[in-house]
């Protein structure tokens, strides 16, 4: 008989939790400062651009002030860079990025809702560099990638009982991944190419906004 009452109030606490899901949509500024650890700072870049990200969570409600919610997420962007010596006329990183997503929100007043985001997971990063030889176009492109993380402040403002509007602002960035070659072409005609082995990683400040639906 203990036990039994035992796992009824376990029971009793998960179900006062009582979970809920949401989906999230954000889009935003983005800017890094890249550096190629065996180059060093010289061919460092500094990069300007947007993010768009989706998330799904499912929340728990610990206490009556305090939702915490997991959940996957996903996210595409692109930025202009500008590296300090480059010959080239263009320097375009394509990101996509796919990890979890952790958020800690405080329900304590009705109208406002602070929160701290934490996400973490895998990106894949695409360069396209183009330029001019001879009065030819040039394009090379190259990819790294290895882990992305944020660490986001913000605020959610209830609009209805299943919409709300939030913004966010923080850190953002990517450990040090190696950079390989993809293609080079010059006039469209591919060119044999001898890379030197490269690695990147980046840090930066992200600012979004987003809309998210709650179920």
């Amino acid at each position: 008989m203990p036990k039994f009452a035992i796992l009824l109030s376990a029971l009793s606490v998960l179900t006062t939790a009582h979970a809920i899901a949401d989906l999230s949509v954000e889009a935003g500024y983005m800017s890094s400062s890249l550096t190629n650890t065996v180059l060093g700072s010289a061919s460092g870049a500094d990069g300007n651009g947007y993010l768009v990200t989706s998330t799904i969570h499912v929340n728990f409600k610990p206490a009556e002030f305090l939702l915490i919610g997991f959940g996957p997420t996903g996210g595409y962007g692109s930025q202009s860079l500008k590296f300090a010596n480059s010959a080239s006329n263009s320097n375009v990183q394509a990101a996509r990025r796919l990890g979890a997503d952790a958020i800690f929100q405080v329900e304590a007043i009705d109208f406002i809702k602070p929160f701290i985001r934490m996400r973490l997971g895998k990106e894949w990063l695409t360069n396209t560099s183009t330029g001019t030889i001879s009065g030819q176009p040039t394009e090379l492109v190259t990819e790294y990638g290895a882990l992305y993380y944020d660490l986001m402040l913000g605020a959610a403002y209830p609009i209805f009982d299943i919409l709300s509007v939030y913004a966010q602002f923080g850190a953002t960035g990517g450990t040090t991944g190696q950079v390989t070659f993809k293609s080079y072409t010059v006039g469209g005609s591919p060119q044999t190419y001898t890379p030197t082995l490269q690695t990147n990683y980046y840090s930066g400040f992200s600012a979004n906004i987003g809309a998210q639906l709650s179920f």
